[in-house]
């Protein structure tokens, strides 16, 4: 004996189906599209804060080309390149001014990178962004490659400029 039980309100408990499964639908498109949106706002302050970094090495390479050639001035040409050999990475050793002048103390800038007495080998500036130099110079008979590498640094983000020219 089969007995069929027929419900009185279908449409009722239809209906609630219905709007039960719409509402999911849209919370459903609401978090993802909130995701979305936060994602997008992370990657825009990630830019921003790359393109600080980029600037503040593009102002290292600045700064150290600027020095340098200043100095080259008043440096005799055969005293340019120093080999450094059996150090690890080189950086630019600067003065302790609020300008980040190159520390020119011990002859050209190789000498102070050289040796281990270099304590402020990062230059920061006023908008809490900073840069250090890392140089490599390689002397072939009469022409010394010189190679910098200017690295800005902003909030743990780093980018880096090369820059390299033969005297």
């Amino acid at each position: 004996m089969n007995k069929i039980i027929k419900l009185k309100n279908q449409k009722g408990a239809t209906l609630i189906l219905l709007v039960v499964l719409i509402l999911s639908s849209v919370i459903l498109v609401s978090l993802i599209s909130g995701d979305l949106v936060q994602n997008g706002l992370k990657m825009s302050r990630t830019q921003a804060h790359s393109a600080k970094a980029f600037f503040a090495s593009e102002a290292g390479a600045e700064k150290v080309l600027n020095d340098i050639w200043k100095q080259k001035k008043e440096l005799d040409e055969d005293s340019n390149c120093l080999s450094c050999s059996g150090v690890g990475d080189k950086y630019i050793c600067f003065d302790n001014s609020n300008d980040c002048n190159i520390d020119f103390s011990g002859g050209p800038p190789y000498n102070n990178a050289c040796s281990d007495s270099c304590s402020e080998n990062i230059c920061n500036l006023s908008n809490d962004t900073s840069f250090k130099i890392k140089y490599d110079c390689v002397s072939l008979s009469d022409m010394a490659t010189s190679t910098y590498q200017s690295i800005g640094n902003y909030k743990n983000i780093n980018r880096v400029i090369e820059i390299k020219y033969t005297n």
